[in-house]
């Protein structure tokens, strides 16, 4: 229940971060949105960590669950791919900056709980 909160939580995040930009950035123009996610390789990352977000945003439900049966949890592991998207999508953003600091610090926690989900070393960790 901790991990469904914490995505849809996330989720929530990320569609403010989206509509936000695509509000200020470019008038809720589609156009410009797709040349911005086209031209600007962060702005890709972003976008593309968004879209598959969304998929498990719309299926952290009962009924996707049944529906979906094993598939549910395969299409929902692709939150490990989302985390490295959305910290490659921060890290170019910040490149023009020259501004690392947060991302490192991001980038040392998004590590860590990566590894603690390889299996041995859950195994290694609850003993």
């Amino acid at each position: 229940q901790l991990r469904k909160t914490l995505g849809l939580f996330s989720f929530f995040y990320a569609f403010l971060h989206f509509t936000i930009w695509y509000w200020l950035d470019h008038n809720l123009s589609f156009t410009m949105m797709i040349n911005d996610v086209i031209k600007r390789p962060f702005i890709t990352m972003g976008f593309i960590a968004f879209v598959i977000m969304s998929f498990l945003a719309v299926t952290s439900n009962q009924i996707s669950m049944r529906f979906l049966g094993g598939k549910w949890k395969m299409l929902h592991r692709l939150i490990y791919i989302i985390a490295i998207l959305a910290l490659i999508h921060y890290f170019w953003h910040k490149e023009g900056k020259r501004d690392f600091t947060v991302a490192y610090i991001y980038a040392g926690i998004i590590s860590t709980l990566l590894v603690i989900r390889i299996p041995f070393m859950k195994k290694i960790i609850t003993k």
